[in-house]
């Protein structure tokens, strides 16, 4: 067996083993939360793009529609586990890094409204990390542990299945974003899922931290490249608020100490987070010409939904072409 095989099967068995221990780790913290009311255990993930509208008669699987997103969080504390939804549709946000911390945002504030026991958060994930969660003036660690790709199985792709098969069962036409919301929450689920429905107001621009209150290194305080796309275990605590402690590994070996990363600033501005958009976003000309050809198969209450889309669109357009 010649050196480049061997390399590739001892990677694959690292990969391996690195999956087997980042599931074993998620078995336990889920464990934990359960009979420990300081700790809430979640993992999170987006769910393929749901169309809209998505018409009994199949007329509108041919045609360019308009993505509704989807971000599923399952928690795991005390005895129950509860997920929740957050929706919204492509011309309030996009469906990138921002748009799902914005999502965990929310959620945790919530959380810690109605929860005052908690002190530790764990989430599970195999997308961005989680971040700005200095909030409520209280000790909060934050525990985020990134799933190796293709080994994932988290609890929210149950939910996504669930709505998959709701979806197949319904009869009923999917005319509007917010129809999406009625779909899921009426899929037979012991508790029911949560259903949020974002406001462009809730979507903020975290980026607006990075310059004002952060800095963005590659090194961390040992000199060391901090290895981004390797980092497997991230920790956050506000009372050592802009340092972020990291691992390459999920091991909980006291000899495998976390890496630190300094972010702060030494002059540090305040900075209030603001909207990521505020206007709605224009959709793309194919896109609005394929909704507009579906107008006579969506009922007519539904369809001022769609001519302020094109209406908006339209506008914005304009708007570019005189700027240039």
């Amino acid at each position: 067996m010649n050196e480049e095989i061997q390399d590739t099967i001892k990677e694959k068995n690292v990969h391996l083993q690195m999956a087997e221990m980042a599931y074993e780790e998620k078995k336990k913290d889920k464990a934990l939360s359960t009979v420990n009311n300081e700790i809430l255990s979640v993992s999170f993930d987006l769910q393929k793009c749901l169309a809209t509208p998505f018409l009994s008669s199949g007329l509108s699987f041919y045609k360019r529609q308009l993505w509704t997103f989807n971000l599923t969080i399952y928690e795991t504390y005390g005895d129950k586990n509860y997920s929740y939804c957050y929706l919204w549709d492509e011309t309030k946000a996009n469906r990138g890094g921002q748009e799902v911390a914005s999502c965990i945002y929310k959620y945790v504030n919530d959380k810690l409204d109605k929860c005052d026991s908690i002190k530790e958060i764990i989430f599970y994930s195999d997308c961005c990390p989680v971040g700005c969660l200095k909030e409520k003036g209280r000790d909060l660690i934050i525990h985020h542990t990134f799933l190796i790709p293709g080994h994932t199985h988290m609890e929210a792709d149950t939910i996504h299945a669930a709505i998959e098969k709701q979806k197949k069962r319904t009869m009923i036409d999917i005319e509007l974003p917010r129809d999406w919301a009625i779909l899921i929450s009426s899929v037979p689920r012991k508790p029911p899922i949560n259903v949020i429905q974002m406001e462009q107001y809730n979507f903020l621009n975290f980026k607006e931290l990075i310059g004002k209150v952060f800095i963005h290194k590659k090194i961390n305080i040992d000199g060391e490249a901090v290895g981004w796309n390797k980092i497997r275990w991230m920790k956050y605590m506000t009372n050592n608020f802009g340092n972020i402690l990291y691992k390459h590994s999920f091991s909980c070996d006291e000899n495998q100490t976390f890496k630190i990363l300094d972010l702060t600033k030494k002059t540090r501005r305040s900075c209030e987070l603001h909207a990521l958009h505020t206007n709605l976003l224009p959709l793309e000309a194919k896109k609005l010409k394929y909704l507009q050809s579906l107008l006579p198969f969506i009922s007519e209450s539904s369809r001022p939904f769609y001519y302020s889309l094109i209406n908006n669109s339209t506008t914005c357009r304009s708007s570019e072409e005189e700027s240039d």
